[in-house]
């Protein structure tokens, strides 16, 4: 019989942490489990995982041993208790929760059945500020793909240039490419996709971080993130990322909208609201300045917004939800440069390239519609 000793709160917000990798319906009764593993005196490691993603957390405790429980009646029964200390007995291949006169019995699985991602071999290690991680992560993570015969476009494509460290995501009709300085150390990592449930999962374990730099050993199978007490490990997609470089453009443009921000994003919204359908197509009539238009079933929108626009006249068509999420991208206050191809005809069939002085870190790509 082994005992142990948690807090109550602490242990209640590590399950929960965890719970979002562990997979509500599975084939593979140990994966719905999480392993509570106390052998190192004074803390114990929770984790869990659905093969292609780990989370662990190192947290107080007392007791010596290890087992596994379902994710789902770990948390009722913990969640059902009173703040304060609780201590788990295991007897006869049950874990028999108590706390006071009050008593909890959970099913159990071996700790030894429990599957295990290791960390990446032959890693390239760094570290990085949490906060700019953060930054590249939620800003790419805005035109990931989910579609299933291009798996490669499933997550955001992470990697080094000359001088910085990189994120780029496409799904086929938007395109985001954002920069951080190059962290010490990291100038040999390999190029990875991270998927997008990864991305999604390592996003919210940063946000709710007070950590001011996180720990990342990458490899092109794998990459492992530990944020103060917790570790993410997470797969790699496989499969080569498209050359993106070759459809940015590098060279200015004299074909450009000047625009705040929050006013082509308000003004997108705006029209939008009468569309109908799938497609939300609005049109960007561009001639001096900028009137947005769209039309749906016996409706029609007109709104001009403040903005500037230098070059022959210009009619195109573009997806409302895509270029408002490029627009709301960007900060509120920063004065955007939509840049449109000079060479392309008076409806626009080329990518459209969004950026901002203020940001030079941060270009986005627009593939404009047929309307």
């Amino acid at each position: 019989m082994s005992d142990f000793t948690f807090d109550r709160d602490v242990l209640l917000g590590a399950i929960r942490t965890i719970g979002d990798v562990v997979p509500t319906r599975n084939t593979i009764p140990i994966l719905n489990n999480l392993l509570i593993d106390a052998r190192e005196e004074g803390s114990a490691v929770l984790r869990g995982t659905d093969l292609d993603r780990q989370v662990s957390i190192e947290i107080g405790a007392s007791g010596r041993g290890a087992f596994t429980a379902p994710k789902d009646k770990l948390a009722a029964a913990v969640k059902s208790l009173r703040p304060g200390e609780l201590t788990v007995e295991l007897v006869d291949g049950r874990a028999v929760m108590k706390q006071g006169r009050a008593t909890r019995t959970l099913p159990t699985l071996p700790a030894t059945d429990m599957a295990t991602l290791k960390d990446p071999e032959g890693a390239i290690r760094f570290e990085v500020d949490r906060a700019q991680f953060q930054w590249l992560l939620d800003t790419s993570s805005i035109a990931m793909s989910t579609e299933v015969a291009r798996v490669y476009l499933n997550g955001v494509y992470l990697h080094v240039t000359d001088t910085s460290l990189r994120s780029v995501s496409t799904d086929g009709a938007r395109l985001v490419c954002a920069d951080i300085e190059m962290p010490e150390d990291a100038i040999l990592m390999p190029g990875l996709i991270l998927p997008n449930g990864a991305v999604g999962l390592l996003r919210r374990l940063l946000a709710g971080s007070k950590e001011t730099k996180v720990q990342v050993a990458a490899s092109a199978q794998r990459i492992a993130v530990r944020i103060g007490d917790t570790q993410m490990i997470a797969k790699a997609v496989e499969g080569t990322y498209p050359d993106y470089r070759r459809i940015i453009p590098t060279q200015p443009s004299p074909r450009r909208l000047e625009v705040q921000a929050s006013e082509l994003a308000r003004g997108i919204r705006d029209v939008a609201a009468i569309t109908d359908g799938k497609s939300r197509a609005i049109h960007l009539n561009l001639g001096g300045d900028c009137v947005l238009s769209a039309s749906g079933t016996f409706s029609s929108a007109l709104e001009p917004i403040e903005a500037r626009f230098s070059g022959h006249p210009l009619n195109i068509c573009v997806n409302a939800s895509y270029a408002a999420s490029i627009a709301e991208m960007f900060g509120e206050a920063d004065h955007l440069e939509v840049c449109f191809d000079p060479n392309d005809e008076a409806v626009g069939s080329a990518p459209i390239l969004v950026r901002s002085p203020r940001r030079p870190s941060l270009v986005a790509l627009v593939t404009p519609m047929r309307g």
